[in-house]
């Protein structure tokens, strides 16, 4: 059952860094860059992202998946 949970999480994380891919807000190695990080120590891929400032919580905003 956890292997689900973590499934889905992964899911909508990497469709997230999709999202800000697909806008222009962040490149692949970026995403790989945060994504690696996000594993590494917990936080949230979007805290990653702004924490390292390539986008803004509003540009977070903007494109989070439902």
């Amino acid at each position: 059952m956890t292997d689900t949970l973590t499934d889905t999480s992964e899911a909508k994380r990497t469709a997230l860094g999709t999202l800000l891919i697909e806008r222009g807000y962040i490149d692949q190695g970026q995403l790989d860059e945060a994504l690696r990080r996000s594993a590494e120590n917990g936080e949230r891929l979007g805290e990653v992202i702004v924490n390292l400032g390539w986008a803004s919580e509003d540009d977070l905003a903007k494109v989070r998946p439902e």
